[in-house]
C-alpha cells in the first residue's frame, strides 16, 4: 500500500466503519456516506421518516395507476381484476400495491413501516407467480429491523440505508458512495452484486481497456495517447480478485484534468460473499460531473487515497 502523504494524514486520524450489504469499510469520520440501489430479493428504497405518510406514499401510487389505467388493454381480465389494488402484507401496517410497468406486466409495491422510517420494495410479477412474489416480499418486511449507523451486526444479512435485512437471499445488491469533506471533488463508490448462474462476459476492467483501445485513435497528440495510466495490472483487495486500472485523464474541451481508477472483479457463480465487485474513485467531480473542476489531489495523493480507502474493504466477520 502507498504511505500517505502528509496532506492526507489527517484525514484518517479519525475514521468510521461502514456497513452496506454483505462488506465494511473504513473512512474518514468526516465522510458521507450516500447508499445507493438495493437489491434484497427485490429492490428496496428507504425514506427516512416517513411511517407516519406511508397512506400519502400508497395514495399516490394507487393515483398514478388509476391515471393509466385506459392504456392496460394488453393486461389479461385476470391482472386487469388485481390493477390498482391495495392489500395488507404480513407485517403490521404493510401495505401492498398492485400496478402495472409498460402495461403489460404487473408489478407489486411493498410499503414497510418500520419505526420512524418507510422502505418500499417494488418488481415486476406475472400473475401465475403473484402469491410467490407475495410470500419473497413478506419475508423481506419480516427479516428487516433498524439499524443504527454506527452499528455493525454479527449476524448473517444485509446491511442496508438505516436498516439490516437478516438471512440470506437470492438477489442480493449494495452500493455506496463516499464523498469526503477535505476533498468535495473526490468521489468514490462500490457495488458489490451477488452473481446467479452465470457471469456476465467482459465484464473485467482489461476487456473494457482493451475495446476502448481499439475503438480509440491512438496517434500523437490524440486525447486517449495522453492519457498516464499510474498503474494498471490484476490486483487482489481483500479476496476479489480482478484488475486494476489507475489513470489520470488529461483535460478535454468540456473537462479538465482528472484522475478515474477502477478495479473490477467478476466474482463466482452464487456466491454471495465472492460477488462482482465494482469501485471506482473519480477526482474533479462537481454535480456528479468528473473533469468539472480541477482535481484537488496530485498523482501521488490519488494512488495514496485509493489504497487507504480499497484496502480496508472486507466481508463483514459473522459469528
Amino acid at each position: 500500500m502507498t504511505e500517505l502523504p502528509t496532506r492526507l494524514i489527517p484525514l484518517f486520524e479519525h475514521t468510521k466503519r461502514v456497513c452496506f450489504g454483505r462488506l465494511i469499510i473504513d473512512v474518514p469520520s468526516t465522510a458521507t456516506v450516500v447508499y445507493g440501489p438495493t437489491d434484497v430479493d427485490f429492490p428496496i428504497a428507504y425514506i427516512a421518516n416517513e411511517a407516519q405518510r406511508i397512506n400519502v406514499h400508497v395514495a399516490k401510487e394507487v393515483e398514478k395507476y388509476e391515471k393509466e389505467r385506459y392504456m392496460i388493454k394488453n393486461l389479461s381480465p385476470i391482472d386487469f381484476a388485481m390493477y390498482g389494488k391495495v392489500v395488507d402484507g404480513a407485517v403490521a401496517g404493510q401495505k401492498f400495491v398492485f400496478g402495472s410497468k409498460l402495461f403489460s406486466n404487473l408489478t407489486i409495491a411493498s410499503f414497510i413501516p418500520l419505526g420512524d422510517h418507510l422502505y418500499i420494495q417494488d418488481g415486476r410479477t406475472d400473475f401465475n407467480e403473484i402469491e410467490e412474489n407475495v410470500g419473497v416480499l413478506n419475508n423481506a418486511a419480516k427479516n428487516i429491523r433498524i439499524r443504527a449507523d454506527d452499528e455493525i451486526p454479527t449476524e448473517s444479512g444485509l446491511c442496508i440505508e438505516g436498516g439490516f435485512a437478516k438471512s440470506e437471499y437470492d438477489y442480493e445488491k449494495a452500493s455506496i458512495g463516499i464523498r469526503l469533506k477535505e476533498f468535495p471533488d473526490v468521489h468514490l463508490s462500490i457495488m458489490s452484486l451477488k452473481n446467479g448462474d452465470f457471469l456476465v462476459e467482459g465484464d473485467d476492467i482489461e476487456d473494457r481497456m482493451k475495446e476502448a483501445q481499439e475503438d480509440t485513435p491512438h496517434g500523437p497528440g490524440t486525447w486517449y495517447s495522453r492519457v498516464d495510466f499510474l498503474r494498471r495490472a490484476p490486483r487482489q483487495i481483500a479476496h476479489w480478485k480482478g484488475s486494476e486500472v489507475l489513470a489520470h485523464l488529461p483535460p478535454q474541451k468540456t473537462a479538465t484534468e482528472s484522475h478515474e481508477f477502477h478495479f473490477t472483479s467478476s466474482g463466482a457463480k452464487n456466491d454471495r460473499y465472492y460477488t462482482r465487485l465494482d469501485i471506482e474513485l473519480n477526482t474533479g467531480v462537481k454535480g456528479n460531473r468528473q473533469g468539472a473542476v480541477h482535481t484537488s489531489l496530485n498523482d501521488t495523493e490519488a494512488v495514496a487515497l485509493w489504497d487507504k480507502l480499497v484496502s480496508t474493504l472486507q466481508i463483514r466477520p459473522i459469528r
